[in-house]
């Protein structure tokens, strides 16, 4: 059974010269899994910056079957590498959709998650999802109080705990990070699904 390999260079998030798509027979892939038990993993987003490179990463395994899910407005490379699924982020029913055509996916990663009402249809369909992996970034901690930063003894590096109290007149200076804090907020007050939010710097 033949499989799809994706050439390109996740490093540096540049396809490998003409025709960056191959497919190969799988025994070409050391330690890749037979397609029939490749783990389906839902990315939202999946085009641009650190989502297109989450993606070529995943692919690099062998391990996971892929789906994007994103307008379609940005070509991507990965031609049959991955299942492209066009829709709207902002768009409840759209994604409630897609997280119910599979029984359950092994992860969810969301690259375009802004604002916490973006989580509704993650809340309202978290049986259909093992992990949610959203993309967060450092700018929270732009919309907190400095007072309650928590640093690494040494270093002096903020921890995670350094987001903890939010600083409204700094939030409405920062607003990405506002919000970003607050869909933190709301993921941390709800009973599931699984979840990990990364503070990625600035990019």
């Amino acid at each position: 059974e033949l499989a799809c390999r994706y050439a390109g260079d996740h490093a540096g998030l540049k396809p490998s010269g003409a025709g960056a798509m191959a497919m190969d027979d799988d025994r070409s892939m050391p330690g890749a899994a037979p397609p029939s038990e490749r783990r389906p993993v839902l990315v939202l987003g999946g085009t641009h910056f650190i989502g297109r490179a989450t993606v070529e990463a995943l692919l690099a395994t062998g391990q996971y079957d892929l789906t994007l899910f994103n307008r379609g407005q940005t070509r991507h490379p990965f031609g049959q590498c991955v299942t492209h699924v066009k829709g709207d982020r902002r768009d409840p029913s759209a994604v409630a959709v897609v997280l119910r055509s599979k029984p359950r996916w092994h992860a969810v990663v969301d690259c375009i998650a802004y604002r916490s009402d973006d989580l509704e249809p993650i809340f309202m369909h978290s049986q259909h999802i093992g992990l949610y992996i959203v993309l967060s970034t450092d700018s929270v901690y732009m919309a907190c109080d400095p007072n309650s930063f928590v640093r690494a003894p040494g270093t002096g590096a903020l921890l995670e705990a350094s987001a903890g109290q939010h600083h409204p007149a700094r939030g409405k200076e920062d607003r990405y990070g506002q919000d970003k804090l607050f869909l933190e907020r709301a993921l941390r007050a709800a009973p599931a699904p699984e979840w990990v939010a990364l503070r990625l710097p600035d990019v």
